[in-house]
């Protein structure tokens, strides 16, 4: 009884798939609304002498200003932000890695608004005084809702 089951199903499956719908095409659709080009991606590059040091030398910043970063993006938005060196591979942060001579490296960041000005703060913690050159990228989602032109409601 299994056998003829299986190729009962078999046999439907081939049966569907070989009957093809065949019929008038439709009119076409209303034109549908413009999308929201809420996304933006930067790139920056912070030259190893460019790091500013802190009160602890284990730790250095640099601050990367940027008009896209607004208040919109800081309050429903993000800033993502990948750095790459020595490759083409971008990696997300934070970021936690180890050198070949086995010096271990953290990068973090932070981002806001600074008197009304938009900044992406990155942060390298090491024991190392070391620091060296980077390629940055940030990826600026803003947070409007934009209207609907169709209905008027929020997306």
């Amino acid at each position: 009884m299994r056998p003829s089951f299986l190729r009962a199903c078999f046999a439907a499956l081939v049966g569907l798939t070989l009957v093809s719908c065949e019929g008038e095409t439709g009119p076409a659709g209303p034109p549908g609304d413009d999308g929201n080009a809420n996304v933006r991606t930067v790139q920056f590059t912070v030259a190893s002498a460019a790091w500013k040091n802190t009160s602890s030398a284990s730790v250095a910043y640099y601050t990367y200003v940027s008009p896209l970063i607004t208040s919109s993006v800081i309050q429903g938005g993000t800033v993502l932000l990948y750095y790459q060196f020595s490759s083409n591979v971008w990696t997300p942060l934070p970021d936690d890695f180890v050198t070949q001579n086995g010096t271990p490296y953290s990068l973090k960041y932070v981002h806001g608004l600074n008197g009304g000005v938009g900044a992406v703060e990155v942060y390298l913690i090491s024991t190392s005084a070391v620091r060296f050159d980077a390629i940055f990228k940030a990826v600026i989602v803003d947070g409007r809702l934009e209207m609907s032109k169709r209905d008027g409601r929020n997306r």
